[in-house]
């Protein structure tokens, strides 16, 4: 109401325009949230704020398309706009092009290289491509940011694993399970990282663990051929 009322006062200012879209936006008013940006868009073309928050809302609903193009907006206003970098590659990423979504988190974290989740992502993507080393170095770093970060120690441990550095993921997954000790997927892959060490014991006991919290995880075992001495055994 408040927000209305400024709007109503000052009905050329567009920054309150953006300010009730946020508020729209964040209960989920998502044509009311689009109608202010457009508004603001309408009063101040040149403010990147505005098509950055309507870029958001068409993220938010799958629209990838009209999301990129409106964080490019948002870059081509103010291209020190890290939020807008980051938000672009989350929409190239899920358009196909993950190359280029990998420029654009680069590009956010050349502005803001404390951005967490930024690095998340992108270490996600190198993950995805096989580059491993690559990816650990982002999950490394955004562990040292945010220390119980669970999605970064996880995909650490799998990059470790398909890298082929067994007792590293190994000390990962121990990790994860430190925490979620109900993670069957991390008890699955712990065993698999154990056998592969030759630790016949330690992975039988851990699959024993994975398959008690999933039992399909048990035909999973019996057709992966890194567990192959363990369910033979």
């Amino acid at each position: 109401a408040d927000l209305s009322e400024a709007i109503r006062h000052n009905p050329g200012n567009g920054k309150w325009f953006i300010s009730r879209a946020a508020a729209h936006a964040q209960l989920g008013n998502d044509d009311a949230a689009l109608s202010d940006y457009a508004e603001a868009i309408r009063r101040n073309p040149k403010d990147a704020r505005a098509a950055a928050g309507r870029a958001m809302i068409f993220f938010r609903q799958g629209d990838f398309k009209s999301a990129w193009a409106n964080f490019d907006q948002a870059i081509r206003l103010d291209e020190n706009f890290a939020a807008a970098f980051a938000g672009r590659g989350d929409s190239i990423r899920q358009l196909g092009d993950p190359a280029q979504a990998v420029a654009d988190y680069s590009a956010a974290l050349q502005l803001a290289p404390h951005d967490a989740a930024t690095r998340l992502s992108r270490g996600n993507v190198y993950l995805q491509q096989g580059n491993f080393a690559a990816a650990i170095a982002d999950y490394t770093q955004v562990l040292a940011l945010e220390p119980h970060q669970p999605a970064a120690l996880f995909n650490r441990a799998i990059a470790h694993q398909q890298a082929g550095n067994f007792a590293r993921a190994e000390a990962d997954y121990r990790a994860v399970l430190q925490r979620t000790p109900d993670d069957a997927v991390a008890h699955y892959n712990l065993a698999c990282v154990l056998a592969r060490q030759n630790k016949m014991p330690d992975a039988a006991a851990s699959l024993h663990s994975a398959v008690e919290f999933r039992p399909g995880l048990a035909d999973t075992a019996r057709s992966d051929p890194d567990l192959a001495a363990v369910v033979e055994k």
